[in-house]
Order: C-alpha cells, then sequence, then structure tokens
C-alpha cells in the first residue's frame, strides 16, 4: 500500500456533474477560504452588533471626512457619530424600502439616494436637492465638484450638477452615445475615470478642459461588454467586475483598463439556469487579508447540488482565483441557505468589519476569537460514498482537541474498498450569530488514477490543532489497488 494525498481540488466548480468530477476536481466549498501555502480556512462566522428592527435588508456606509456611520433599512435612515455611539434618526428622507441605496459625498455634506431623488444628511435631517435634479437615483457619484447620477429613463443619459454654490439644483446631461443602450451604474475608477455602464456597453468619460461641456469620452477604455445587473458592478482599486452577457450568454466578467476576462467559467452553467440574474447584486468582502467580489442571486430558484436554493451568494477569491459559496446553515431542515449578507463594510478607525443583512434588519460583525475555550473539544466530521452511490457512509468524527493540545488526531482506519470515492468534510461551531456556523468541502469522485478496487486503510489529518478555527493543511490516504 502507499499513502498517497487526498486530491480534494481547488474551489467551486458547479459547471460540471458529480459523476463525471474526478480526482483533483472538487464539486463545491462552501464557507472556506486557501491560503497562499494552500491550506484550507474557514470563513469567520458572524456576531449580532445592531438591530434596525426593520425586519428587512440593512445597508451601512462609512464617511471618514464626518467620521460617521449611515444605517439604512426598510427606506429609514440612522447616523452614528462615534464607535459605542447611539443612533440618531435622520428624518425626512423618502428612500424606497428595500433597494440597494447608494452614496456620494463633498466636503460639507453626505448624499444619499436609493431609487429616489438625492438627499442631503445634516445633523438629524435629510433634505431634498431641488430644482431639476434627477428622480430614481439609484448610482451616485461626486468628482471634480459635480455629483454625477443616472438621469432620465433615456438610453445612456447620465446627469451632473453644477457646483454646490448653487446648492446642486441646476443639472445638466451629457450622453457618450457610441451605442445607444441604457445606462444602468456609475463607477469612479482609477480616482479620475467615470465608468458609464450600460446594457451592452462601458464606456469610460473624465472631466477634460471645456467648461460648456465638461466630460469627455476615453475611446481607449471603450469595451463592447455591458451588465446585465445594475447593481453588480464593483471597483477594488484595481478591477472592476460585474455581470454580464456574453456571446448570448450570462457570465462573470474582470475588466482592467477596458479589456473584459470572463472568470466565471466553474458557475457559468448554473447561472445559465438562473431564473434571473438582472436583480444580482455585487460587493466587496475582506477579512484575514483575503479579498472578495461577492454576488447575492436573490431570485436564483434553481438546484445546486441536490438541493432546491431560491437565493444564493457565489464569492470569487480574489487573491487565489476561484470560487466558493458563502452560505448559512438551516439545522433545523439540514440545508445551505444564502449567506446572511448582503452588503460589506470596513470602518478602518473603528476597527470594525461590518455586514448587513439580507433579510432581517440586522448588523453583524465579523467575528473574531477573542476568547479562548479550553473547556470544549472541537471537531470535524469526514464521510464518503462510493462508486456513484446517493447513499453517504456513517461520519468518522476527528477531534481537533482542546486549546493547548497540539498532537496530530489519531488516524481514521479499517475504511473500506471502492473503485471511486467522493468526500465530504464538515466543520461547524457557534459563532454565526448564536446559530450554527457550518463549513463543507465536497470532492469530486477520487481514484488516485487507479481503475481497480482499492482498499483504504487509513486517513490522516494534517490539521492545525489546539486552538478553536479550522485548518486542513492535508489530507492523506493509506490506499492499494486489489487485485482483478
Amino acid at each position: 500500500m502507499a499513502l498517497k494525498p487526498l486530491p480534494i481540488g481547488i474551489g467551486t466548480n458547479l459547471d460540471i456533474d458529480q459523476t463525471t468530477a474526478n480526482d483533483g476536481a472538487s464539486v463545491a466549498w462552501y464557507n472556506v477560504w486557501v491560503d497562499r501555502a494552500n491550506a484550507i480556512h474557514t470563513i469567520p462566522g458572524l456576531a449580532l452588533l445592531d438591530d434596525a428592527q426593520t425586519g428587512t435588508r440593512v445597508f451601512n456606509y462609512y464617511s471618514k471626512t464626518f467620521d460617521t456611520r449611515i444605517i439604512v433599512s426598510g427606506g429609514r435612515v440612522w447616523a452614528q457619530y462615534s464607535k459605542r455611539g447611539a443612533w440618531v434618526e435622520v428624518l425626512g428622507g423618502n428612500l424606497v424600502a428595500g433597494v440597494r441605496p447608494t452614496f456620494c459625498e463633498n466636503s460639507e455634506n453626505i448624499f444619499v439616494a436609493a431609487n429616489s431623488k438625492i438627499f442631503k444628511v445634516s445633523g438629524t435631517a435629510m433634505t431634498e436637492i431641488g430644482g431639476n435634479s434627477p428622480d430614481n437615483v439609484t448610482s451616485l457619484l461626486f468628482y471634480g465638484g459635480f455629483i454625477l447620477a443616472n438621469g432620465p429613463e433615456i438610453a445612456g443619459d447620465v446627469t451632473y450638477s453644477d457646483d454646490k454654490t448653487n446648492n446642486y439644483e441646476l443639472w445638466e446631461v451629457y450622453n457618450n452615445e457610441s451605442k445607444p443602450d441604457k445606462l444602468q451604474t456609475l463607477l469612479l475608477v482609477d480616482s479620475q475615470f467615470i465608468y458609464n455602464f450600460g446594457t451592452e456597453t462601458v464606456e469610460v468619460t473624465y472631466t477634460g478642459g471645456n467648461p460648456s461641456n465638461p466630460f469627455e469620452l476615453n475611446r481607449g477604455r471603450l469595451s463592447s461588454i455591458g451588465t446585465i445587473a445594475k447593481y453588480s458592478p464593483v471597483y477594488d482599486g484595481e478591477k472592476v467586475r460585474y455581470l454580464s452577457e456574453v456571446g448570448q450568454r450570462r457570465a462573470v466578467v474582470e475588466n482592467i483598463q477596458g479589456v473584459p476576462t470572463i472568470i466565471s467559467f466553474p458557475i457559468d452553467v448554473p447561472i445559465e439556469q438562473f431564473e434571473r440574474v438582472d436583480d444580482a447584486e455585487g460587493f466587496l468582502m475582506a477579512f484575514k487579508g483575503q479579498n472578495f467580489y461577492v454576488l447575492y442571486f436573490p431570485t436564483a430558484n434553481t438546484v445546486i447540488n441536490e438541493q432546491f436554493h431560491e437565493q444564493i451568494t457565489l464569492a470569487w477569491h480574489i487573491q487565489k482565483k476561484m470560487w466558493v459559496i458563502f452560505a448559512q446553515w438551516d439545522a433545523i431542515h439540514s440545508q445551505w441557505l444564502a449567506y446572511r449578507g448582503n452588503s460589506f463594510l470596513f470602518i478602518e478607525p473603528w476597527n470594525l468589519r461590518l455586514i448587513g443583512s439580507a433579510t432581517t434588519g440586522q448588523t453583524y460583525k465579523i467575528y473574531d476569537d477573542e476568547t479562548v475555550d479550553y473547556d470544549t473539544e472541537k471537531t470535524f466530521q469526514h464521510r464518503w460514498r462510493d462508486d456513484n452511490s446517493k447513499q453517504w457512509s456513517n461520519p468518522r468524527t476527528v477531534s481537533l482537541g482542546k486549546a493547548g493540545e497540539y498532537i496530530r488526531p489519531p488516524d481514521q482506519t479499517q475504511c473500506g474498498r471502492y473503485l471511486n470515492r467522493q468526500h465530504e468534510i464538515n466543520y461547524w461551531d457557534m459563532t454565526d450569530s448564536g446559530e450554527i456556523h457550518r463549513a463543507c468541502i465536497l470532492t469530486g469522485n477520487i481514484n488516485h488514477r487507479i481503475d481497480t478496487h482499492k482498499m483504504s486503510a487509513f486517513y490522516r489529518y494534517n490539521v492545525k490543532r489546539g486552538t478553536n478555527e479550522f485548518i486542513i493543511n492535508s489530507i492523506s490516504e493509506e490506499v492499494g489497488a486489489l487485485k482483478r
């Protein structure tokens, strides 16, 4: 017999069937990420921070200029003026409940809209920008003294304000008109370029030297791949990512300086099957030095890994260039739900990483182990199923030891015979806002490139022990081929 590493794959690959995914091809990874040494970590759980008591979506915004956190939920707005300060409701606005808000600010005020007029936040009051300012605003920027917003329902139109001397009440329109596709959203890139996302194009403008027509087109960054989901484009400081339609199919695109690249091949098939994608929403998320582009699909309504998903959250791990699934574990029904969050915010001066809930009106902070539990023995479970069977084996429970116990866990022996074997590795704890936080790795069918029956003597686990976290460095199998 020989000791062989278990090729459990890298990331989520939903464009392959479980019966065809073989050595080294993973099927789905839930709530895990991979470091530079290819060790597998669980993503952090969540702890409740505060509650808007609206029972619906919540979004957070932070202004470094004013050291102010803004909370939006159910069409209502609150401000928090210090890390532990009380909430103050900001009255006078008319935001559409449930719509992702958009923010910008100048040196004097924060501005907000949510499929609405633009409102100026000042103290405990919101004041509508008047004049001919646009309606139904879902995208705001502040650049070069101007406020920019998606304009009236005319293909390609972008509206921009006069300067603050006139209280931003006079607005004009520019239209790139390379192609008359409807404007979806705006992004400010490299602090100087305005990316105007249409349904079929991305046109890029900047401020030129013509006072009567201040916005000029940068044709070098023009792209013929627009976005079909206006809330999906996100800029991370280096690249723009968004959901698009490429060659009559749905795809996730990474765009750098006008050059688009498709990054969604491992998840293309389910995206094609989703009931809707135009309502998908993207946001950035970061923790422990890792960065993710997260796509939340509220009306996926599709089957993934033998389970129906009304909603699902897919995450692109930017450092490792791999897809994983962020999810919430429903312990009552033993199934995966969409991730708790629909937004993320890092408030660096307050050292808070915040997740806005998709359903409850609550804001969570990303959980950090601040205390060490010396009494609880952490475990994980390993089970498998053989030769394309739907029936899983009884799980083997592997101890991670109590805090301070660093001895390698014992091998799991007498592991049976098989032609090919699919593995599932599960870890859970109680850090998901008081509920079970679960991580899972589902591999393809592994046969170690030996096409005869094999006998598995034992599994050996190189995992981190003695702490309150779960890290897999490797799993090995003592396996030998049987005679025909």
